[in-house]
C-alpha cells in the first residue's frame, strides 16, 4: 500500500505524541554540555518498523535499538533514536509533535542547534590580533575564554576564511 507524504507525517506525529520523547539537557562535567536527541520506543515491532519505513521514505536519519527482555514477564522493545542535527532539523520540518510540551522542546532543541556561531562577533578582532603576530592561545586567554579554546578558535578562524598564524617557524634542519 502507499501511503502519502502528508499522510506519513501525520501518523508518526501521533506515534511520537504517543511513545516519543524530545530531550534538551544541559550537564556540567567540568565542561557544559548540551544534549539533544528525539526518540520512540515500542514493544510492537510492526508498529516500529512502520515507524522506520516511514522516516526513511521522508529522509529523516534515525538509528535502530532492540532490547531484549530482562525478566520472563516483560516483553522486548524497540527505541529509535533521532540524534544529528540535520535530521532533527528534518523532523521539525516534515513531522512536529502535536503534543504542545514536546512541541516546545523540539522548538527550543532546533533554536539551539541553529543558534550563532560561538565567537563569531569577536572573530575579526582576534583575526588582526593574530595577524600582528599574537598567539591564539595568549588572545584566548586575555578574553577570559578556557585555556584550551584557541584550537576551536583557530578552527573557526579558518573557516571564517581568516589567515591564522601559529607563531612557529617550522622544522628546524641540522646543521652540520
Amino acid at each position: 500500500m502507499t501511503y502519502s507524504h502528508d499522510f506519513m507525517a501525520g501518523w508518526l506525529s501521533g506515534f511520537f505524541d504517543g511513545e516519543g520523547s524530545a530531550v534538551l539537557k544541559e550537564t556540567v562535567n567540568g565542561k557544559k554540555h548540551t544534549n539533544y536527541f528525539l526518540s520512540v520506543s515500542n514493544t510492537d515491532a510492526e508498529l516500529m518498523k512502520q515507524c522506520s519505513y516511514f522516516l526513511d521514505v521522508l529522509e529523516i536519519g534515525h538509528t535502530k535499538w532492540t532490547y531484549r527482555a530482562k525478566t520472563p514477564n516483560r516483553k522486548p522493545f524497540a527505541t529509535l533514536h533521532i540524534c544529528r542535527a540535520p535530521d532533527i532539523i528534518q523532523f521539525f520540518l516534515k513531522v512536529g509533535f502535536g503534543a504542545p510540551h514536546k512541541a516546545e522542546i523540539l522548538r527550543k532543541i532546533v533554536a539551539w542547534i541553529e543558534r550563532p556561531a560561538k565567537y563569531d562577533d569577536v572573530l575579526p578582532v582576534i583575526a588582526a590580533r593574530n595577524s600582528k603576530g599574537e598567539s591564539l592561545r595568549s588572545i584566548v586567554l586575555s578574553l577570559g575564554l578556557c585555556e584550551g579554546a584557541h584550537h576551536a578558535m583557530g578552527n573557526r578562524l579558518r573557516e571564517a576564511g581568516f589567515p591564522v598564524h601559529t607563531g612557529r617557524r617550522g622544522r628546524r634542519s641540522k646543521q652540520s
